[in-house]
This record gives C-alpha cells, structure tokens and sequence, in this order.
C-alpha cells in the first residue's frame, strides 16, 4: 500500500509541476528563453549590438532582457500573438502611473523598434531551436533577428 501511495503522490506532483510549465495552453515552440544572437540591418551585421538580450515566452506574455556588466539586468514586458506567420510583440500596454510603452512595457534601443507600437515580425525560420524573424522600419529598412534556444 505504501508503494502505492508513494506513487501516487509522486505522479501527482509530477502532473502538477508539468502543468505549470505553459501557463495557459501548450504555446508550441515559443516557449522558454531565447538568446538574440544577432541583428541584420539590411544584410549587414549589427556591429552595435553586444549578443546580451534574451527573450522569453510564456502564456501571451514576452519578457526581454538586457544584460549588463556583473549579471545586472533590465526588463520589458510585452504581449504576443501569432498571426499567419507573423509574430506580434504589443508594447503598448500601460499601468498607474507609467505611460503606455515606457518603463517596463517599452522597447530596448539595440532593437531599433519605435516605442509604444504593436511590432510585426515576419517567421522566417521557426523552429524549436532557432528563429529568424524580419521586421521592416517605417523608412523601409530590413532589420533580421536571430535566435538561438537557450532552454
């Protein structure tokens, strides 16, 4: 009976702790953390951008980080959705005090994104270990980013 018991229980927390791990449904290949490894800006590699932003899925929401020196971190928190082969990240939201798109809900400055706007990526490469993702500025300009699965 006490094996049983035990096997049970240990079923149980298994359930649970897996259950947790997509918060709102099965998000397929977007979920858990993605190191940006680089930035194309019409062909050309990025010599700006320092290879220290990571981003991470889970539910609808996205979370960025930048990293800097002695492993000190910012944030920016936005939502997601995927639309016909394009992904979606929304930095408009807002809360007391803090304007839509600024703060924690704005963009980082490596990205070249314009503040307080929906971002459009188009998937070129989407799988459960790289992206490639395309997004093109106002002024026309191609701006590709690279990901690579971190865990």
């Amino acid at each position: 009976m006490r094996k049983v018991l035990d096997f049970i229980i240990i079923g149980l927390v298994m359930l649970s702790l897996s259950s947790c791990t997509h918060n709102n449904g099965d998000i397929g290949h977007l979920f858990g953390f993605w190191r940006l490894e680089r930035i194309e800006i019409d062909g050309e590699t990025d010599s700006g951008y320092k290879g220290n932003i990571t981003w991470a899925f889970q539910g609808e929401i996205v979370e960025m980080r930048i990293y800097g020196d002695n492993h000190t971190y910012n944030s920016s928190i936005g939502t997601w959705e995927r639309n016909d082969g394009y992904l979606d990240l929304n930095y408009t939201h807002s809360q007391d005090g803090v304007e839509p798109g600024t703060g924690p809900y704005s963009t980082f400055g490596e990205l070249h994104w314009p503040t307080n706007r929906v971002i459009r990526l188009k998937e070129e490469v989407a799988t459960g270990k790289r992206m490639q993702l395309l997004w093109v500025s106002d002024d026309g300009s191609q701006y590709r980013y690279f990901l690579k699965k971190a865990i």
